[in-house]
């Protein structure tokens, strides 16, 4: 009697087993069958700027699965190891003009060498990992980019920049979007918006405004201004800091960045020309209060 019932719970294991495994196969096959002919020319428009190496490192067998994966939205375009910069871009744009994978990662902190002040000189390893397990960072403000480029050095797009001022920032023309800087910042100050937002805020302190300006002068201060710009409810303040809600409405967000008296909402796109602009007003400040 027992054999008679471990055989049968055998048996019926067996029958559930083979049966998933048959639907897993015709599943797999359907997927292949219905693929559509975009997918497939996207595919092989993302198989031309691989290496063809077939090596492994993305953790596939062969390029052409990998190349399958990214098509089809499964897998990040930037596990390919051995493709180059200039590969990774065209990848990158070949899923941006498929809708895909359209959001860059921005640095929410506008703080530069001077701006933020500093509580005490640190003489330490000259990363953000180490500086913020000191303390939480030499800087008043706890909120912001430590400053040590610890996203640069993971950045295989070289899209992360230093301007003039110490400032760092994301270029959203080359950045691919793949978080990796995000992984790396122990302040979690880099975010990722839509490629086509417009814009963002370029802060992430939401402490009162008289501290805010205490810490640092480009923070935003939780004044409502872009509130009262906001037609369509695009920017709203939440627990003192300016908050976007990316949608169809955001094209409103020029006239409410003109208004923003700390010039935090920024452009996701050419923001170099703009730090360049906020770099020539401040200085132009600084030498007439001189």
């Amino acid at each position: 009697m027992i054999l008679d019932m471990i055989l049968k719970s055998l048996i019926g294991i067996l029958v559930f087993t083979t049966f998933s495994f048959l639907c897993a196969l015709l599943l797999a096959f359907l997927a292949h069958f219905f693929r559509t002919d975009d997918s497939e020319k996207k595919m092989n428009k993302i198989i031309r700027h691989l290496p063809g190496l077939d090596c492994g490192e993305c953790g596939y067998s062969n390029c052409n699965e990998y190349a399958y994966k990214v098509a089809s939205g499964e897998e990040d375009l930037d596990k390919c190891l051995p493709a180059n910069k200039e590969n990774l871009q065209k990848l990158r744009n070949i899923k941006l003009r498929n809708g895909e994978n359209g959001r860059v990662a921005k640095i929410a902190c506008l703080a530069t060498n001077t701006s933020s002040d500093t509580e005490y000189i640190f003489d330490g390893a000259d990363d953000c990992y180490t500086l913020f397990h000191h303390f939480s960072g030499d800087k008043k403000c706890k909120f912001g980019c430590m400053g040590r480029g610890d996203c640069q050095k993971v950045c295989s797009m070289n899209a992360i920049k230093t301007d003039s001022q110490g400032r760092i920032w994301i270029d959203a023309g080359i950045c691919s979007g793949c978080g990796k800087c995000i992984s790396v910042c122990p302040t979690k100050v880099i975010k990722l918006v839509p490629l086509n937002g417009g814009h963002f805020i370029a802060c992430s302190n939401n402490e009162e405004e008289s501290v805010v300006k205490e810490k640092c002068k480009w923070g935003c201060v939780g004044c409502k201004t872009c509130e009262h710009f906001s037609n369509a409810g695009t920017v709203k303040v939440k627990e003192n800091l300016a908050v976007i809600s990316y949608n169809e409405n955001h094209m409103d967000l020029q006239n409410i960045a003109s208004k923003c008296p700390t010039k935090v909402i920024v452009p996701i796109k050419n923001q170099k020309a703009y730090l360049f602009s906020l770099n020539e007003k401040t200085s132009s400040t600084e030498t007439e209060n001189g």
